[in-house]
Protein backbone atom coordinates (compact mmCIF):
# COMPACT_ATOMS: atom_id res chain seq x y z
CA UNK A 1 0.00 0.00 0.00
CA UNK A 2 1.44 3.31 -1.07
CA UNK A 3 2.16 5.82 1.70
CA UNK A 4 2.83 9.54 1.90
CA UNK A 5 5.66 10.58 4.22
CA UNK A 6 6.44 14.10 5.45
CA UNK A 7 9.77 14.82 7.15
CA UNK A 8 9.95 18.04 9.20
CA UNK A 9 13.30 19.47 10.25
CA UNK A 10 14.73 22.79 11.43
CA UNK A 11 17.46 22.70 8.74
CA UNK A 12 18.06 21.13 5.34
CA UNK A 13 21.27 19.47 6.53
CA UNK A 14 19.52 17.44 9.25
CA UNK A 15 17.42 15.34 6.92
CA UNK A 16 20.13 13.37 5.09
CA UNK A 17 22.23 13.03 8.23
CA UNK A 18 19.55 11.75 10.59
CA UNK A 19 16.83 10.10 8.47
CA UNK A 20 18.21 10.13 4.94
CA UNK A 21 18.23 6.34 4.75
CA UNK A 22 14.60 6.02 5.78
CA UNK A 23 13.47 8.65 3.29
CA UNK A 24 15.46 7.01 0.50
CA UNK A 25 13.94 3.61 1.25
CA UNK A 26 10.41 5.00 1.20
CA UNK A 27 11.10 6.73 -2.11
CA UNK A 28 12.49 3.46 -3.53
CA UNK A 29 9.38 1.63 -2.37
CA UNK A 30 7.24 3.99 -4.43
CA UNK A 31 5.99 6.21 -1.61
CA UNK A 32 5.53 9.96 -1.97
CA UNK A 33 8.15 11.62 0.23
CA UNK A 34 7.96 15.30 1.17
CA UNK A 35 10.18 17.42 3.40
CA UNK A 36 9.96 20.71 5.24
CA UNK A 37 12.85 22.78 6.62
CA UNK A 38 11.80 25.62 8.93
CA UNK A 39 15.02 27.59 9.44
CA UNK A 40 15.75 28.61 5.91
CA UNK A 41 17.65 30.13 4.29
CA UNK A 42 19.48 31.02 7.48
CA UNK A 43 23.03 32.33 7.34
CA UNK A 44 26.14 31.17 5.45
CA UNK A 45 27.99 28.58 7.48
CA UNK A 46 31.11 29.95 9.14
CA UNK A 47 33.09 26.78 8.43
CA UNK A 48 32.57 27.08 4.69
CA UNK A 49 32.44 30.88 4.50
CA UNK A 50 34.57 32.26 7.38
CA UNK A 51 34.09 35.81 6.13
CA UNK A 52 30.39 35.52 7.07
CA UNK A 53 31.36 35.59 10.75
CA UNK A 54 31.61 39.36 10.50
CA UNK A 55 28.43 40.59 12.30
CA UNK A 56 28.37 43.75 10.21
CA UNK A 57 27.84 41.74 7.05
CA UNK A 58 26.82 38.15 7.90
CA UNK A 59 26.14 37.33 4.26
CA UNK A 60 29.68 37.76 3.01
CA UNK A 61 30.89 36.71 0.46
CA UNK A 62 27.38 37.08 -0.98
CA UNK A 63 25.77 40.34 -1.96
CA UNK A 64 22.66 39.79 0.17
CA UNK A 65 20.48 37.21 1.88
CA UNK A 66 18.59 36.79 -1.40
CA UNK A 67 21.86 36.17 -3.24
CA UNK A 68 22.90 33.53 -0.70
CA UNK A 69 19.52 31.85 -0.90
CA UNK A 70 19.61 31.60 -4.68
CA UNK A 71 23.24 30.52 -4.99
CA UNK A 72 23.54 28.16 -2.02
CA UNK A 73 20.44 27.44 0.03
CA UNK A 74 18.07 26.68 -2.86
CA UNK A 75 20.74 24.64 -4.59
CA UNK A 76 21.38 22.53 -1.46
CA UNK A 77 17.68 21.94 -0.86
CA UNK A 78 17.03 20.80 -4.42
CA UNK A 79 20.16 18.63 -4.51
CA UNK A 80 19.24 16.84 -1.27
CA UNK A 81 15.73 16.25 -2.60
CA UNK A 82 17.10 14.75 -5.81
CA UNK A 83 19.60 12.55 -3.96
CA UNK A 84 16.98 11.07 -1.60
CA UNK A 85 14.01 10.94 -3.97
CA UNK A 86 12.03 13.65 -2.17
CA UNK A 87 9.07 14.68 -4.29
CA UNK A 88 8.86 18.26 -2.96
CA UNK A 89 10.99 20.09 -0.40
CA UNK A 90 9.19 22.97 1.31
CA UNK A 91 11.10 25.70 3.15
CA UNK A 92 10.17 28.37 5.66
CA UNK A 93 12.34 31.43 6.20
CA UNK A 94 12.86 31.57 9.97
CA UNK A 95 16.29 32.50 11.27
CA UNK A 96 18.01 29.78 13.31
CA UNK A 97 18.60 30.04 17.07
CA UNK A 98 15.61 32.32 17.55
CA UNK A 99 12.28 32.17 19.36
CA UNK A 100 10.31 32.36 16.12
CA UNK A 101 9.78 28.58 15.93
CA UNK A 102 7.71 28.70 19.11
CA UNK A 103 5.18 31.20 17.75
CA UNK A 104 1.62 30.51 16.61
CA UNK A 105 2.49 31.52 13.04
CA UNK A 106 4.78 28.51 12.63
CA UNK A 107 1.98 26.18 13.72
CA UNK A 108 -0.40 27.80 11.23
CA UNK A 109 2.09 27.41 8.38
CA UNK A 110 2.84 23.83 9.41
CA UNK A 111 -0.88 23.02 9.33
CA UNK A 112 -1.03 24.38 5.78
CA UNK A 113 1.76 22.03 4.67
CA UNK A 114 0.24 19.02 6.45
CA UNK A 115 -3.18 19.66 4.89
CA UNK A 116 -1.60 20.15 1.48
CA UNK A 117 0.40 16.90 1.63
CA UNK A 118 -2.00 14.87 3.84
CA UNK A 119 0.73 12.47 4.95
CA UNK A 120 0.12 9.04 6.41
CA UNK A 121 3.09 9.67 8.69
CA UNK A 122 5.26 12.58 9.78
CA UNK A 123 8.86 12.11 10.86
CA UNK A 124 10.32 14.85 13.04
CA UNK A 125 12.71 15.00 16.01
CA UNK A 126 12.60 13.81 19.60
CA UNK A 127 11.53 16.84 21.66
CA UNK A 128 13.79 16.21 24.67
CA UNK A 129 16.90 17.96 23.42
CA UNK A 130 19.33 20.71 24.33
CA UNK A 131 19.02 22.21 20.83
CA UNK A 132 16.09 24.64 20.76
CA UNK A 133 15.62 24.67 16.99
CA UNK A 134 14.84 20.96 17.07
CA UNK A 135 12.43 21.52 19.96
CA UNK A 136 10.72 24.34 18.11
CA UNK A 137 10.22 22.39 14.89
CA UNK A 138 8.90 19.37 16.76
CA UNK A 139 6.55 21.44 18.92
CA UNK A 140 5.09 23.06 15.80
CA UNK A 141 4.30 19.60 14.41
CA UNK A 142 2.85 18.19 17.62
CA UNK A 143 0.74 21.31 18.19
CA UNK A 144 -0.55 21.10 14.62
CA UNK A 145 -1.63 17.49 15.19
CA UNK A 146 -3.06 17.88 18.69
CA UNK A 147 -4.52 21.40 18.64
CA UNK A 148 -5.80 21.87 15.10
CA UNK A 149 -8.41 20.19 12.94
CA UNK A 150 -6.58 18.54 10.08
CA UNK A 151 -7.92 17.03 6.90
CA UNK A 152 -6.07 13.86 7.83
CA UNK A 153 -4.39 13.00 11.14
CA UNK A 154 -1.01 11.36 10.50
CA UNK A 155 0.98 9.00 12.63
CA UNK A 156 4.02 10.61 14.20
CA UNK A 157 7.59 9.37 14.63
CA UNK A 158 10.48 11.03 16.39
CA UNK A 159 14.06 10.65 15.19
CA UNK A 160 17.27 11.56 16.98
CA UNK A 161 19.29 14.61 15.93
CA UNK A 162 22.01 14.58 13.33
CA UNK A 163 24.78 14.01 15.90
CA UNK A 164 22.64 11.96 18.32
CA UNK A 165 24.38 13.82 21.16
CA UNK A 166 21.73 16.54 21.20
CA UNK A 167 19.01 13.95 21.86
CA UNK A 168 18.34 13.18 25.51
CA UNK A 169 16.44 10.20 26.99
CA UNK A 170 15.83 8.71 23.52
CA UNK A 171 14.73 5.06 23.68
CA UNK A 172 13.64 3.89 20.21
CA UNK A 173 10.92 1.33 19.61
CA UNK A 174 11.30 1.06 15.83
CA UNK A 175 14.24 0.66 13.51
CA UNK A 176 14.88 0.93 9.79
CA UNK A 177 17.57 -1.20 8.18
CA UNK A 178 19.31 1.38 5.96
CA UNK A 179 22.27 -0.83 4.99
CA UNK A 180 21.32 -0.89 1.27
CA UNK A 181 21.26 2.92 1.08
CA UNK A 182 24.19 3.98 3.27
CA UNK A 183 26.08 5.28 0.25
CA UNK A 184 22.99 7.12 -1.00
CA UNK A 185 22.63 8.75 2.42
CA UNK A 186 26.25 9.92 2.26
CA UNK A 187 25.75 11.24 -1.25
CA UNK A 188 22.79 13.30 -0.05
CA UNK A 189 24.92 14.68 2.79
CA UNK A 190 27.56 15.69 0.26
CA UNK A 191 25.03 18.07 -1.28
CA UNK A 192 25.36 20.52 1.65
CA UNK A 193 28.30 22.58 2.92
CA UNK A 194 30.04 22.13 -0.45
CA UNK A 195 30.63 18.50 0.49
CA UNK A 196 32.41 19.27 3.75
CA UNK A 197 29.45 18.06 5.84
CA UNK A 198 30.59 14.51 5.04
CA UNK A 199 33.80 14.91 7.05
CA UNK A 200 32.30 17.19 9.70
CA UNK A 201 29.07 15.33 10.42
CA UNK A 202 28.45 12.20 8.36
CA UNK A 203 31.67 10.27 8.99
CA UNK A 204 32.04 11.57 12.54
CA UNK A 205 28.48 11.32 13.85
CA UNK A 206 25.89 9.99 11.40
CA UNK A 207 27.79 6.89 10.31
CA UNK A 208 28.76 5.67 13.81
CA UNK A 209 25.20 6.38 14.99
CA UNK A 210 23.70 4.22 12.25
CA UNK A 211 26.29 1.54 13.08
CA UNK A 212 25.29 1.73 16.74
CA UNK A 213 21.57 1.53 15.99
CA UNK A 214 22.28 -1.36 13.66
CA UNK A 215 23.91 -3.28 16.50
CA UNK A 216 20.74 -2.79 18.52
CA UNK A 217 18.57 -4.54 15.95
CA UNK A 218 21.00 -6.93 14.30
CA UNK A 219 21.82 -5.23 10.99
CA UNK A 220 24.92 -3.33 9.79
CA UNK A 221 23.26 0.11 9.72
CA UNK A 222 19.91 1.38 10.98
CA UNK A 223 17.98 4.52 11.85
CA UNK A 224 15.90 4.55 15.03
CA UNK A 225 12.56 6.09 15.96
CA UNK A 226 10.12 6.60 18.81
CA UNK A 227 6.45 6.43 17.82
CA UNK A 228 3.69 8.63 19.17
CA UNK A 229 0.82 7.03 17.28
CA UNK A 230 1.02 3.28 16.85
CA UNK A 231 0.76 1.39 13.59
CA UNK A 232 3.42 3.20 11.57
CA UNK A 233 6.18 0.68 11.26
CA UNK A 234 4.24 -2.48 10.55
CA UNK A 235 5.95 -4.64 7.98
CA UNK A 236 5.23 -3.10 4.62
CA UNK A 237 4.62 -5.53 1.77
CA UNK A 238 5.02 -4.17 -1.72
CA UNK A 239 4.80 -5.52 -5.23
CA UNK A 240 8.42 -5.70 -6.46
CA UNK A 241 7.23 -5.56 -10.06
CA UNK A 242 5.72 -2.14 -9.45
CA UNK A 243 8.15 -0.66 -6.95
CA UNK A 244 11.25 -0.59 -9.11
CA UNK A 245 14.80 -1.89 -8.78
CA UNK A 246 16.25 -2.08 -5.31
CA UNK A 247 13.01 -1.61 -3.38
CA UNK A 248 13.11 -3.06 0.11
CA UNK A 249 9.81 -4.54 1.37
CA UNK A 250 10.88 -3.88 4.94
CA UNK A 251 10.84 -0.13 5.33
CA UNK A 252 9.96 0.37 8.97
CA UNK A 253 9.89 -2.81 11.04
CA UNK A 254 9.09 -3.00 14.71
CA UNK A 255 12.15 -3.29 16.93
CA UNK A 256 10.88 -6.35 18.78
CA UNK A 257 10.49 -8.23 15.49
CA UNK A 258 14.08 -7.53 14.48
CA UNK A 259 15.43 -8.33 17.93
CA UNK A 260 13.58 -11.62 18.01
CA UNK A 261 14.76 -12.43 14.50
CA UNK A 262 18.45 -11.69 15.00
CA UNK A 263 18.81 -12.28 18.75
CA UNK A 264 21.37 -9.50 18.98
CA UNK A 265 22.00 -7.14 21.86
CA UNK A 266 23.31 -3.58 21.72
CA UNK A 267 26.77 -2.63 22.85
CA UNK A 268 25.13 0.22 24.74
CA UNK A 269 27.99 2.70 24.32
CA UNK A 270 27.95 5.56 21.86
CA UNK A 271 31.02 5.13 19.63
CA UNK A 272 33.21 8.20 19.44
CA UNK A 273 34.60 8.46 15.94
CA UNK A 274 36.38 11.80 16.09
CA UNK A 275 40.14 11.93 16.06
CA UNK A 276 42.38 14.75 17.19
CA UNK A 277 41.44 16.77 14.12
CA UNK A 278 37.71 16.41 14.73
CA UNK A 279 37.09 14.90 11.30
CA UNK A 280 37.11 11.38 9.92
CA UNK A 281 37.98 10.86 6.27
CA UNK A 282 35.80 8.59 4.18
CA UNK A 283 38.35 5.78 3.53
CA UNK A 284 38.97 5.44 7.26
CA UNK A 285 35.26 5.59 8.01
CA UNK A 286 34.59 2.77 5.55
CA UNK A 287 37.20 0.60 7.28
CA UNK A 288 35.87 1.31 10.77
CA UNK A 289 32.16 1.02 9.96
CA UNK A 290 31.15 -1.64 7.48
CA UNK A 291 29.88 -0.11 4.25
CA UNK A 292 28.53 -2.44 1.55
CA UNK A 293 30.41 -2.06 -1.71
CA UNK A 294 27.33 -2.28 -3.91
CA UNK A 295 23.69 -1.48 -3.24
CA UNK A 296 21.30 -4.37 -3.71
Amino acid sequence: MKQTILAVSPYVIDLPLSIGGTLALHARAGDDVYALAMCYPGLPNGVIYPESRNPENPFKPFDSEKDFKEKVADVEKDAVAAALGIKEFFAFDYQPHAEALFEREVVDRTVEIIDRVQPDAIITYWPVTNYTDFSGATMAVTRAITERKLKKVPRLLFSETLTSKHTLCFHPDQYVDITPVVRQKREATRMVWEGQAVDYFYNVFSLPTSDWRGRECGVPHAEAFVTLHGGFGEIKRINPLESGRGADPYVLTRAQDLLAMHKRVPYGVYPFATGASGVLDTPTAEKVFYIPRAET
